[in-house]
């Protein structure tokens, strides 16, 4: 909704970037204390829940510690951005499924080409790193959060 005129306004989604044609499934690197992982990431509600309970599982993040992350993602232009707090959870995940589209499409191509050539094809890598950071003490020590690219 415009706070300036109240009119409805369309979903920021569509404006920002198109929707993938065919699904894909988007994945995220976790990093946190030096160790880092690649996992697939949903959108919604249910994805965000299913993605703070796998991240604590990962991180042995006790269910006492409040944690936060902050997201950063390539974007279709190119540009790196970031994106702080849970609440960007949904913007971070339909920019790495609008990447992951635009590497399975790349991919696509690159295939053909491949197959023709007989070359293997290289993995993709995510676009989209969540860096969680935990609020509160985990034995007696915060853990730490340390950026790192992937």
């Amino acid at each position: 909704m415009c706070r300036f005129c109240n009119a409805m306004l369309p979903d920021w989604k569509a404006q920002l970037a198109p929707v993938p044609q065919a699904p894909v499934e988007p994945v995220m690197v976790v990093s946190l204390g030096g160790k880092a992982v690649k996992m697939r990431v949903k959108p919604g509600p249910e994805g965000m829940a299913m993605f703070r309970q796998q991240v604590r599982s990962l991180f042995n993040i006790p269910d006492d510690v409040e944690f936060e992350c902050s997201f950063k993602c390539k974007a279709p232009s190119g540009d790196t951005i970031q994106l702080d707090g849970m609440a960007s959870y949904e913007a971070a995940t339909h920019c790495a499924s609008l990447m992951a589209a635009q590497r399975a499409a790349t991919s696509g191509s690159r295939r053909a080409a491949a197959t023709a050539a007989a070359a293997p094809e290289a993995p993709a890598s995510p676009t989209t790193v969540a860096y969680p950071q935990p609020h509160g003490h985990t034995h007696g020590a915060v853990q730490q959060c340390q950026r790192v690219y992937a």
